[in-house]
């Protein structure tokens, strides 16, 4: 752990950034860091049955105007049916249990995700509710943001810059094609677009299609289209 760890303006040489006098002040800012983590996690019930609806409508084009019950039946049956709604299932319980600082099983959750899915989620990443991996070979690491919403397709990597500790923030509603990598401390804007092995190092526009190696911008939708294309809700 280093000040340029969360601190990526600061160069050896210069003053510490202000408060920071050692490592007791870092571990700190470390320790306030995880409860931000924790606050922002949302609870495993309703997390879960989000994740559920929103992949009922992303791939099964199920309409949301259906009973609690036959929500809930869909989730049990999708648990059988898609595995990325079970390693979602594995994520969610892993971090309620780590909450609780339940000691092992959320280390073997994580392993059975990798071992099962291909899916790794590091211990600083947040997932808000309604998010969707569509596939297995997903890989998250550092402290990355998935907003509600986000679609992930297969052989994604979000994660870190070399050198650094922050990753990514991805707004809610976006849509992350197969192949692609979003590395460093970027912000993906809302019901933007990253298609498929684009290679994402800057920020990118809420709306905005981007493309290549490295991403570029090469549309940009109207305020009220979502990532899918579809009219988003003056209400939502």
């Amino acid at each position: 752990m280093s000040i340029g760890d969360y601190f990526p303006d600061w160069k050896p040489g210069d003053p510490p950034p202000e408060g920071i006098f050692d490592e007791r002040a870092l571990r700190k800012i470390a320790s306030d860091r995880d409860g931000d983590r924790r606050r922002k996690r949302p609870p495993f019930l309703r997390a879960l049955m989000a994740d559920a609806r929103i992949m009922e409508g992303s791939l099964y084009h199920l309409g949301p105007r259906r009973s609690r019950w036959q929500h809930t039946v869909a989730a049990v049956k999708m648990c059988w049916q898609e595995e990325g709604l079970v390693a979602m299932l594995l994520y969610r319980l892993r971090v309620s249990l780590e909450r609780y600082h339940v000691p092992l099983i959320p280390t073997m959750l994580h392993h059975a995700s990798i071992a099962l899915f291909q899916i790794s989620i590091g211990r600083h990443v947040v997932i808000h509710e309604g998010v969707v991996f569509m596939h297995g070979q997903i890989v998250m690491a550092g402290e990355v943001e998935i907003g509600s919403g986000v679609r992930l397709a297969p052989w994604v990597t979000i994660g870190l810059a070399e050198g650094g500790i922050v990753g990514p923030t991805i707004g809610d509603g976006v849509f992350v094609g197969t192949g692609a990598k979003v590395l460093g401390p970027v912000h993906v804007g809302a019901h933007a677009r990253i298609g498929a092995n684009a290679v994402v190092l800057d920020d990118v526009p809420a709306h905005a299609t981007v493309a290549g190696a490295p991403a570029r911008v090469v549309r940009m939708r109207g305020e009220h289209e979502r990532s899918d294309g579809t009219p988003q809700s003056q209400n939502a």
